[in-house]
């Protein structure tokens, strides 16, 4: 607790956060802290152009901690953010690897993945059963990066109050594409009940 004042001031005086500052906000309960993790986990400027050039800005980089220790906070006033971000996919945009090569768009597919794998980190760390609805349609969804698709299914099994595995033993036998299968088996990786 003692620790507390001088690190939000050390945190206040950086243009971006460092991860382990945002763990101890997260490990202390810092409520205090909550505008700040909310500020760095809502980026505002716009999502990069297709086309544009490195370097990725680091406050799309930052976000993905700041939403998994967010999460980690277990602050229902948080819920809508991490919903957002989670979604924040241009609905257009191909966000897997191949895609993103092919078309130009890597600046804005890490920017995209940042927000979808922070989110879905958050989740993981709150393990709460609201998250389920937008992690599934992030695992469902092959236009996602794999990355968001696999954290999401081991978010999912994080969270899986109310959802029936032997959902997600279906879902593995019918899904159409290995991103879909590979997140559900990671979802019951974590919770097998």
């Amino acid at each position: 607790k003692a620790a507390y004042e001088p690190v939000k001031k050390w945190a206040a005086s950086k243009p971006q956060p460092h991860d382990t500052m945002l763990r101890f906000f997260a490990a202390t309960e810092s409520v205090d802290a909550l505008p700040l993790l909310r500020k760095w986990a809502s980026p505002t400027q716009p999502l990069p152009k297709p086309g544009a050039q490195p370097p990725l800005s680091m406050e799309w980089i930052n976000a993905e901690s700041a939403l998994r220790y967010l999460g980690a906070m277990k602050d229902a006033a948080s819920v809508k953010t991490l919903e957002t971000q989670l979604a924040r996919r241009p609905p257009k945009l191909a966000g897997n690897n191949e895609a993103l090569a092919a078309n130009g768009s890597a600046m804005l597919g890490m920017a995209v993945r940042s927000l979808a794998v922070g989110a879905a980190h958050g989740w993981a760390e709150w393990g709460d059963p609201r998250g389920q609805g937008a992690l599934v349609k992030v695992i469902e969804d092959p236009m996602n990066h794999e990355d968001a698709r696999r954290e999401a299914g081991i978010a999912l099994g994080w969270s899986t109050q109310g959802f029936a595995m032997p959902d997600a033993i279906f879902k593995i036998k019918t899904a159409k594409d290995l991103g879909t299968k590979t997140a559900y088996l990671e979802a019951l990786a974590r919770n097998p009940s």
